[in-house]
């Protein structure tokens, strides 16, 4: 079965840090799809790094797409988008973590989902 209907998913605002965690709601189910997302507000443009997520499920993360969705100042100012996805390697319950350098920001949000089907 390809990858379909939405599972579960989570969203936390972040600020004053550049690293967070956020735990999927549900125990996840081997072979599904998972999403994580984070967009981080970005003072200094090119200095900062988001880094791909991790979790507990040990699922390998692949970049989707990376991208600047808000800019002001020719460059300064901006917020950046990160979208991966991976396949949860088995059921159970999982927690995702993210983390960036200072350079990239301490304001943003995280964001996690869960598709069913495998493939």
């Amino acid at each position: 079965m390809p990858f379909g209907s939405p599972v579960q998913s989570a969203v936390k605002s972040v600020s004053g840090t550049s690293a967070t965690t956020l735990a999927f709601p549900s125990p996840v189910t081997s072979g599904n799809l998972l999403l994580a997302a984070y967009a981080v507000y970005d003072p200094t443009p090119d200095t900062g790094e988001l880094g791909t997520p991790t979790d507990t499920a040990t699922t390998t993360y692949a970049l989707v797409d990376a991208r600047v969705i808000f800019n002001t100042g020719g460059g300064a100012n901006r917020e950046r988008l990160n979208l991966y996805y991976g396949v949860a390697p088995g059921g159970g319950a999982n927690t995702v973590s993210f983390a960036w350098t200072n350079g990239a920001g301490t304001l943003g949000t995280v964001f996690i989902a869960e598709f069913a089907g495998n493939h």
